[in-house]
């Protein structure tokens, strides 16, 4: 069975690497993103002219076996024992920095805008996980 590679194989390689130590750390991926990082590979490859177009950034996914998925359900559970740590070395240095007038409740504030998207790129095989696909 032969194998199908893209026009610029370095730049595909680099970016699945790339790809799959960012997915071992759980974080979420999109296409924007990758797109982008794979033009900063092709570039430190010394490939200027490398574009990483719709058109190949589709050809890639379907290369890579990676699709576009909703990562529901998939938070993992906090660090209480890290969360205490750091709670009892830096938060009164942290309390120390300001005025009590300045001291807000996060509960109360709706801090929505850091929140992580819902949806990720990643290999078709994790869909087996559980994860529902969708098109971006």
């Amino acid at each position: 069975m032969k194998m199908i590679v893209g026009k610029e194989e370095v730049v595909d390689k680099a970016l699945k690497e790339w790809f799959l130590q960012v997915k071992k750390k759980d974080a979420r991926i999109n296409g924007p993103l990758l797109r982008q990082k794979a033009e900063d590979l092709a570039k430190k490859m010394g490939k200027d002219d490398f574009v990483a177009t719709e058109g190949w950034f589709q050809r890639w996914k379907k290369r890579e076996n990676i699709s576009f998925i909703k990562t529901h359900g998939e938070q993992r559970e906090a660090d209480f024992s890290a969360a205490q740590s750091w709670f009892k070395t830096h938060w009164t240095d942290l309390l120390s920095q300001y005025s009590p007038s300045d001291i807000f409740n996060a509960n109360e504030t709706g801090l929505y805008f850091r929140a992580l998207p819902e949806h990720t790129y990643a290999l078709k095989i994790d869909k087996a996980k559980g994860a529902k696909t969708s098109k971006e």
